[in-house]
């Protein structure tokens, strides 16, 4: 469905080689690199006996000032990690994509796109200027939300998630990350010449853990976080008025960072978790009425998972999570009270995302639609049902030969007349009664 000219390696990893892996991005497979131990897999989770659900929303409470958008649905999940070096990327290309596929179609509420920084920050950004062009920065978004607006059959709607670099491979920094935030040298990749940080101001660094190559941005440190929170402000303060700007997440992709024990020099995982919950307090006073989104899976520990999870419950901010066949991840763990704790179901804003890694065979052979939709439902025996009001789905066509690809959840998603849960039960409601009746108690939605 969508060609690809360059290769997001694993999980969001930009390479300049042949396509090496049959989607991106592919999430993070769950690997826990614990302090004082090995990488090893997390032992399976056996859940507690699911409690009573959160109590029930009866009515839509009036919206008001930063009431947050509440537009309840089934998402297509744009099937590259963007960056500027991507003809698909273009955003000629994602308009030609969203009229051929998002605006027709009467199931889908909109469309996610994950992209690494450098598309959400361009280089002029040391200075403020966010401006970019067709394939970055304000431009590229403001092209994009023009076509989601005027569907013929109604205004769509615009998920962003950045990431925070590439897994899987090494590829020049200048693809990935402003050039103002990588030394000339010394950075341990292909090349690093292009580079103007000086005097350890933001910086890069190798990953670590085996399964995970490829680099991240040093994202622990001030001048990261004040780079993330500066952007966001730039993006909300242009968008936040505009309905079809759902959500957004910069940098801050996921709390589960590709390193062993040791960590990297200067990198204190609890320093990190600190770092992302001052970013998303500082999101949610720059994005009133957006969605703030963080995608929590995996951390160093149970205890910094349930940190994060309340942190963002109290910010009225979105969980996303991608491992959505995977043992639970802490992340589902804690989100669920499955883990011992609250039952955020409900309570706080949860997006469930299929990637391809779930659909297409790259962990546990392909996956049909009406197993991984039947977790999100019903639950296993490793995971309590996540009652999703919002589905994402990756538009991954390299599987649809076997029937576990993107053509197998359109007809899915058909033949659930687009109906998605309301975070508290297993019963299947439309979009429009979700929005109407079960904003989640701990909003207040518009």
């Amino acid at each position: 469905m969508i060609k690809k000219t360059l290769a997001i390696a694993v999980t969001y990893g930009l390479i300049s080689v042949p396509l090496v892996s049959s989607s991106d991005p592919v999430p993070k497979p769950p690997v826990l690199c614990l302090q004082g131990s090995p990488c090893q897999q997390p032992a399976p989770l056996v859940p507690a006996p699911s409690p009573s659900p959160p109590p029930a929303s009866t009515t839509q409470p009036p919206a008001r000032s930063g009431a947050v958008k509440f537009q309840p649905g089934w998402y297509a999940y744009y099937d590259a990690t963007c960056a500027p070096s991507k003809s698909d990327c273009d955003s000629s290309y994602i308009v030609s994509v969203i009229k051929s596929e998002i605006c027709p179609n009467a199931n889908l509420v909109g469309l996610k796109i994950a992209m690494v920084p450098v598309y959400l920050i361009p280089n002029t950004a040391n200075v403020g200027n966010y401006t970019g062009n067709s394939a970055q920065g304000f431009t590229a978004i403001d092209a994009i939300l023009d076509a989601l607006q005027h569907c013929t059959s109604g205004p769509k709607y615009l998920m962003l998630e950045g990431t925070m670099g590439p897994f899987g491979g090494y590829g020049d920094p200048s693809t990935m990350v402003p050039d103002f935030t990588y030394p000339s040298s010394g950075c341990g990749l292909y090349s690093c010449a292009g580079g103007t940080a000086r005097g350890g101001a933001y910086g890069v660094v190798q990953n670590t853990q085996g399964s995970q190559a490829g680099f991240t941005a040093k994202i622990w440190q001030d001048d990261w976080r004040d780079l993330a929170i500066a952007a966001i402000t730039a993006y909300c303060k242009r968008y936040d008025s505009n309905p079809s700007f759902y959500s957004i997440g910069i940098l801050f992709y996921n709390t589960s960072l590709p390193f062993k024990v040791p960590y990297p020099g200067g990198l204190s995982y609890d320093a990190y978790v600190s770092q992302y919950r001052t970013y998303l307090t500082a999101a949610r006073a720059a994005c009133p009425t957006t969605n703030v989104t963080a995608l929590l899976d995996f951390t160093d520990n149970s205890a910094q998972m349930s940190t994060m999870v309340d942190h963002l419950r109290t910010e009225h901010g979105a969980m996303s999570n991608n491992d959505t066949v995977a043992t639970n991840s802490q992340g589902q763990a804690v989100y669920t009270g499955a883990s011992g704790g609250t039952d955020y179901r409900g309570v706080e804003r949860y997006f469930e995302s299929v990637e391809s890694g779930n659909m297409c065979g790259n962990w546990q052979g392909n996956v049909s639609p009406a197993t991984i939709f039947g977790i999100m439902q019903n639950g296993n025996a490793n995971n309590r049902p996540r009652w999703p009001s919002h589905i994402t789905i990756m538009m991954a066509g390299e599987c649809d030969s076997v029937g576990t690809g993107w053509a197998a959840w359109k007809t899915f998603i058909a033949s659930k007349s687009g109906k998605v849960m309301n975070g508290r039960d297993s019963t299947l409601r439309t979009p429009a009664e979700v929005k109407a009746s079960w904003c989640e108690s701990g909003m207040t939605c518009q």
